[in-house]
């Protein structure tokens, strides 16, 4: 890799030289510095420096500060004929005039027996050089066959690399001791969340039952380097459209802090509403208001609350297995203080993300992952095991039948321990 500074700053370029070698380092790669260029080798050097084109993202917003060229210098595998392996067979030459057509065997088929590989040649008049040029055709073909197998092999390596450790995606805007934003050339404190995870995996939770203080019930949790605040309030009338039906309504509302993100977000107002946010609330409502019967609820309306504290992907999914969380701690105390009669909480919800990222299907994605994932789904489930919501797209690629199955297994392993952690959270 050879890095060039643009102008007189060499700041930039010295920080991607250290970045590079971290990479290397983390990757139990050889990498010998010379100025600012950097010769890497080692097992599955190639692999891994194929797939780690992100690291040039922590200098995108700064293109005029430093040049990055990554030369590749791979050996060519030829492929060694043994002569033992070729029948040979001489035969007349055929086709237009000529004085040799059809009078003198020089035309040349080669067989090679271990791959049924067959090559003519009847190109000169010479035996002996349709020999040389049968060998030469025969030798090329085997080498492009050979270096087929060497990529297939590749492509195995990669996925086992990528099954084995979750950071397949993390660690490349990753140094030894921090984590570069892609999209603002940031960093921030490389944290634990982000070590040791499988794909099959979530992210860890963390939930904090009344973190706040209310007259309904709250939760803080905590769902990797994310974090959500989730309320719950009750309102004693129920929605206009409603009025004298005996059926209450459940409403969700949704907003990300300014600091919830590595730079500082505009904060929303009500009279101008983030579209993504007024989206995303409506699929809080939507869900949460599965889990109730509005009959026992009466003509009241419970308001759910998410407020994005720190955003690192699954903040959705993370304010609807929260919101349910605090909507059950609320109607606790709302049943204890007479202001409800019944429990009109009927059905449990939770939700989590899936994607495929770099044609690996994964569970919980976080940000960079998200970002990068040529399909992603959230799925809203119940605790008998029912779809309340499935959103997908195919933003990178379509994708088959078969992996929306995979998708879908992998969301129903992860929803049956969320929902074992919020049963815990309201005990």
């Amino acid at each position: 890799l050879e890095i060039k500074p643009v102008g007189q700053d060499n700041g930039l370029a010295d920080k991607l030289v250290k970045i590079y070698s971290n990479f290397a380092t983390i990757n139990e790669l050889n990498c010998k510095k010379e100025n600012l260029t950097l010769f890497i080798s080692g097992k599955n050097a190639k692999i891994l420096f194929e797939n780690a084109t992100s690291l040039h993202k922590t200098y995108e917003s700064k293109p005029q500060s430093a040049e990055v060229k990554v030369f590749e210098v791979f050996a060519t595998q030829k492929a060694k004929v043994d002569t033992k392996d070729v029948r040979v067979d001489i035969y007349l030459s055929h086709g237009k005039g000529g004085q040799n057509i059809n009078k003198v065997e020089t035309a040349v088929r080669l067989t090679h027996l271990p791959t049924g590989t067959v090559v003519t040649c009847q190109d000169e008049r010479s035996q002996l050089k349709n020999k040389e040029r049968a060998f030469a055709k025969l030798n090329e073909i085997l080498s492009d066959k050979l270096a087929g197998e060497v990529k297939r092999k590749e492509d195995e390596q990669q996925l086992t690399l990528m099954r084995t450790v979750r950071l397949n995606q993390r660690v490349l805007n990753m140094t030894s001791d921090s984590f570069s934003d892609s999209r603002t050339d940031v960093s921030v404190p490389l944290s634990e969340a982000y070590k040791g995870f499988k794909l099959d995996e979530l992210r860890n939770i963390e939930i904090i039952p009344n973190f706040s203080e209310t007259t309904g019930g709250s939760c803080l949790i905590k769902w990797g380097k994310t974090a959500v605040l989730c309320t719950a309030m009750l309102d004693n009338a129920t929605m206009p459209f409603l009025a004298g039906t005996g059926e209450g309504w459940l409403t969700a509302e949704y907003a990300m802090l300014p600091s919830s993100t590595l730079t500082r977000k505009k904060r929303e107002s009500s009279s101008k509403p983030d579209g993504r946010s007024t989206e995303i609330k409506r699929l809080i409502g939507r869900s949460l208001r599965e889990s109730l019967d509005y009959k026992k609820l009466g003509e009241k309306t419970i308001w759910i609350d998410c407020d994005v504290l720190q955003a690192d992907g699954g903040t959705r999914t993370a304010s609807i297995t929260g919101g349910w969380i605090a909507l059950q701690l609320g109607v606790k105390k709302w049943l204890e203080q007479g202001l409800i009669q019944e429990n009109p909480v009927v059905h449990q919800i939770s939700a989590v993300s899936v994607g495929i990222v770099k044609n690996e299907p994964m569970l919980d994605l976080c940000y960079v992952e998200d970002s990068k994932a040529d399909v992603d789904m959230n799925i809203v489930m119940n605790e008998e095991g029912k779809f309340v919501e499935v959103q997908g797209t195919g933003e990178g690629r379509a994708f088959t039948k078969d992996e929306l199955a995979t998708l879908m297994t992998l969301a129903e392993n992860g929803i049956e321990i969320l929902r074992q952690k919020q049963l815990d959270a309201i005990k």
